[in-house]
């Protein structure tokens, strides 16, 4: 079985370390949230890439999933293009 878009991911990882772009990473706060958030990282750092932070939103206070009022928390961290 192969994952959904996961070529397309990985194009889009390759081309953030290549322009050194600022990477969030983003996982929710169960066991193999923290472990795939943790693995990913590791592995764009293998490849020259730099991780500007790792977030994991509390899920009581955050809500399950990526979502608005994380976003919220973490504009300050989005690559400004203009």
């Amino acid at each position: 079985m192969k994952i959904k878009n996961i070529q397309l991911a990985a194009e889009r990882i390759k081309k953030a370390v290549q322009n050194k772009e600022r990477i969030i990473l983003y996982g929710d706060s169960d066991l193999d949230g923290i472990s795939s958030v943790v693995i990913l990282e590791e592995a764009i750092k293998s490849i020259g890439g730099q991780i500007d932070c790792a977030f994991f939103p509390d899920r009581e206070k955050d809500g399950y999933g990526i979502n608005l009022k994380a976003l919220e928390m973490l504009k300050d961290k989005v690559p400004r293009f203009w």
